[in-house]
């Protein structure tokens, strides 16, 4: 499977660069790719709700007071984007469960709000076991690491913008494919069901 060191070596191919070992070598180019290579691994899990990446959990309640929802929980260590709260009765979109996300009282985290008793988030994990990555999601990253370090590797910013829209259109073929291995029958209420409202 793909890891860190592919997503670097895609990047340098991209520059016309000699190709490293390891991201985690100590020559210049794994550094300045090192670098940002968080950076790029959280902004591109945030994009999509990656099969890979989601997972669910019994959020913790806290102390905070809200004035606008009933329930305050604590969010998720590993979570880089909330993505809904688990509702069971849910047929369609329309019957997502409202939920916010806000600083903490002490300002040094965030919390998740909402009016759902118990909630269970869906959310999108912080992974780093790059044996799980799937390829769109390295080629969607080495493109976005491209585009960041066009400077650094001597680049131009017409090549860099090229790259963001090279970035653009894999996480908008990601969203496609990814959706393949998902799928939950929707529970649609007839024309008649609808009509009486």
């Amino acid at each position: 499977m793909a890891n860190e060191n592919e997503v670097a070596n895609f990047v340098l191919t991209l520059w016309g660069q000699e190709e490293i070992e390891s991201l985690n070598e100590e020559n210049e180019s794994a550094r300045k790719l090192r670098r940002v290579w968080p950076l790029v691994r959280k902004s591109v899990l945030r994009r999509i709700d990656w099969n890979f990446a989601r997972t669910e959990k019994l959020l913790a309640p806290v102390t905070d007071a809200v004035s606008d929802y009933a329930y305050a929980y604590a969010y998720p260590a590993d979570c880089v984007e909330a993505r809904e709260i688990y509702n069971s009765t849910k047929s369609h979109d329309a019957d997502n469960i409202d939920f916010g996300v806000r600083s903490n009282a002490s300002g040094n985290g965030k919390i998740i709000v909402t009016d759902q008793y118990q909630a269970v988030l869906f959310y999108t994990r912080a992974i780093t076991v790059t044996s799980v990555f799937c390829p769109l999601f390295v080629e969607a990253c080495g493109y976005l690491m491209a585009a960041m370090t066009y400077k650094t590797f001597g680049g131009s910013a017409a090549e860099a913008k090229q790259h963001r829209l090279d970035f653009l259109a894999t996480i908008g073929e990601a969203g496609r494919v990814n959706k393949n291995e998902y799928w939950k029958k929707p529970n649609r209420k007839s024309c008649f069901e609808l009509a009486r409202g």
